[in-house]
């Protein structure tokens, strides 16, 4: 199983060089995609982490009186919190310098978490993917856009040459693993011109790139998961008015 960056938020007096040894450290809500409505239930873990061995004791606040196989995956997800989720918060999220971070994090012999877990029957994208396929550089586009155009005959009168904003729709079939990275893709029902937005758009697209958040079936992670995603990239041609 795949370890879990989980994205840390630290209260000010986290900050600190001894508050790391008295405090407990408030992880944001984490959240899986599955199919059994759960009725917004909360899990709430707590949780130590022994920062020498990186071993994670946890413990559920909240077990859930029927779905019990939701209680063994909400720990199963604290014991994959990492050392380095903590440090890579720090080092994106704070001022402290990175010598700073390793005296700190080297400092303390156990830190304490605390870990709301919830699961969902909605397909989340992350939005790291909509970033990553949005990615078309300028000259990506001009050079698509010029294959994607028909050209108006040499002898058009510039004067009824306009230029129209238009739309490219490509639809994608995402085949993802459980913790929603892709593994491999298809292009389907694309427009005539789709092909040419494509052939750039595709390189954005990489294998075990996150797409969604993680995606389990009655709390166990599914090992093939499929998805639909249109992608719209504007753009403009020339048409005579």
């Amino acid at each position: 199983m795949q370890k879990l960056c989980v994205i840390l938020a630290l209260s000010a007096s986290l900050f600190t060089n001894n508050a790391l040894a008295k405090d407990t450290i408030k992880l944001n809500r984490y959240t899986e995609t599955t199919n059994i409505d759960t009725k917004d239930y909360v899990w709430n873990v707590s949780a130590s982490m022994d920062m020498d061995t990186e071993t994670i004791t946890a413990s559920l606040d909240n077990p859930h009186p029927i779905l019990t196989a939701y209680n063994e995956r909400a720990l199963a997800i604290a014991h994959n919190i990492t050392k380095s989720s903590v440090e890579n918060f720090l080092i994106y999220n704070t001022d402290l310098e990175r010598d700073e971070i390793d005296t700190l994090m080297a400092s303390q012999t156990k830190i304490e978490l605390d870990l709301p877990i919830t699961f969902t029957t909605q397909i989340i994208r992350k939005p790291s993917f909509k970033r990553n396929i949005s990615r078309i550089r300028p000259y990506q586009l001009r050079q698509a856009q010029r294959f994607a155009c028909p050209s108006l005959p040499a002898n058009t009168d510039p004067l009824t040459i306009v230029r129209e904003k238009r739309t490219a729709f490509l639809n994608y079939r995402l085949i993802l693993n459980g913790q929603g990275k892709l593994q491999s893709y298809t292009l389907v029902n694309q427009q005539a011109n789709g092909k040419y937005f494509d052939r750039y758009l595709r390189k954005n697209l990489r294998k075990g790139m996150q797409v969604t958040i993680p995606i389990n079936k009655d709390a166990v992670l599914v090992p093939k998961f499929i998805v639909k995603q249109t992608i719209a990239i504007p753009y403009s041609t020339k048409i005579i008015s």
